[in-house]
């Protein structure tokens, strides 16, 4: 598939930015400054399993559409309303995951219905 080859080639581009700017920080490193080193290597590390991390999970998102309708725990009818993003904290630090979000669209009849009216929402990619 042509857009999801795109779309992985992008995400190897943005991980080799993060690489090439971590080596040319420790190029640019006074000789002899250990700790700062070790700080430095450590952090592009934690910089480039984010990065990785957040490519894998959002992997096929770009080209694949979630359907249009779900059934809700409430059983009622939910239509997407987009996509939302939520940070997950891990061990490599926040990570990004964009989600599919869905709302019931009940249609109420009388004033005493849109007064109760179902406004449930979810997002299944939590579940996971």
């Amino acid at each position: 598939m042509e857009t999801s080859e795109l779309a992985k080639r992008e995400r190897y581009q943005e991980v080799e930015k993060a690489l090439m700017k971590l080596v040319e920080e420790i190029e640019e490193m006074e000789e002899g400054d250990l700790k700062e080193l070790e700080q430095k290597i450590y952090q592009g590390a934690l910089e480039l399993g984010r990065k990785l991390m957040q490519g894998r999970l959002n992997q096929g998102k770009e080209v694949q559409k979630a359907p249009g309708k779900i059934v809700g725990a409430c059983g009622h009818e939910q239509h997407l309303v987009g996509y939302r993003p939520r940070q997950l904290f891990t061990l490599l630090g926040k990570v990004e995951l964009k989600r599919a979000y869905y709302q019931c669209q009940v249609e109420a009849e009388t004033q005493e219905e849109q007064e109760q009216q179902c406004s449930h929402g979810s997002a299944p990619a939590d579940e996971l």
